[in-house]
């Protein structure tokens, strides 16, 4: 029986190809140059066998744009090197680790299996040789571990991967979605993701309302929760309901000469 054609993979992990990306960045900024000029700016001496793999593993992790004749850092690289807040980077690390498609099919039907279970999986399944098997599987290791998707708060869904709580893009109307079973475990996963950067002291959220004007709901002396959060959720819908019952009734406005 013929072997399975394994899926692409980077031949190095996560860390080692966003430092490459890095030094592209800090030599050429974004500018699209020839591959012997993003071969030395990465830290080769020109274009060779070991800077092609080098760059073929930062495209498959989406770090750098490519065609035939150039390179240049992508828009999901500098979201990790330039991040707007710690969200944005750690969602753009996450994207990254899961853009290869073998390292995401591991990390979906393996997430939890060892090394060993890793590697006969690749060899068995796969058709990988032993020494393959075990590049792989430490590329896929230092991945894991460098977007954090060891941790399971950070583990992203394919709806999450990108998504930013205060993007008003990403909801309906004014910023705000339907109430439904999933759309609430989005939000307590955003509750907690948000709580976890910002602090117990003090986590602010801050939504887009209009342009030039924005909402904020801070807990102060507790760490948020999604039982906070849908409590101060019904205490909003008490306050608009006492501000419209204190809206003065609207008059008729009467026609030129008419008397009251």
């Amino acid at each position: 029986m013929a072997k399975m054609r394994s899926p692409n993979y980077p031949a190095v992990g996560l860390g080692e190809s966003l430092e490459r990306a890095r030094r592209l960045w800090t030599k050429e900024k974004r500018t699209a140059v020839p591959y012997d000029v993003a071969s030395e700016a990465i830290g080769y001496s020109g274009v060779s066998g070991p800077s092609r793999s080098m760059l073929a593993s930062m495209k498959k992790y989406g770090l750098v744009d490519s065609d035939d004749r150039t390179v240049r850092v992508s828009d999901l690289a500098l979201r990790i090197l330039h991040p707007a807040n710690e969200y944005e980077e750690l969602s753009a690390l996450q994207e990254a680790a899961l853009r290869p498609d073998l390292f995401r099919l591991l990390f979906e039907s393996l997430k939890d299996g060892s090394d060993g279970a890793l590697k006969s999986h690749l060899i068995n399944r796969l058709g990988f040789s032993e020494t393959g098997a075990k590049q792989v599987v430490k590329a896929y290791r230092d991945t894991i571990i460098v977007s954090r998707l060891d941790q399971p708060l950070d583990s992203p869904r394919d709806s999450e991967v990108g998504m930013d709580p205060s993007d008003s893009t990403s909801a309906s109307g004014m910023g705000f979605q339907p109430i439904t079973e999933a759309s609430q475990q989005a939000d307590e996963r955003m509750a907690r993701m948000k709580a976890k950067f910002q602090g117990a002291n003090s986590q602010a959220f801050v939504w887009p309302l209009a342009p030039g004007v924005t909402g904020e709901v801070k807990i102060v002396g507790a760490q948020a929760t999604p039982q906070l959060l849908r409590a101060i959720s019904r205490y909003i819908g008490v306050a608009a309901e006492l501000l419209e019952a204190q809206q003065p009734e609207p008059q008729l406005q009467l026609a030129s000469g008419q008397q009251p």
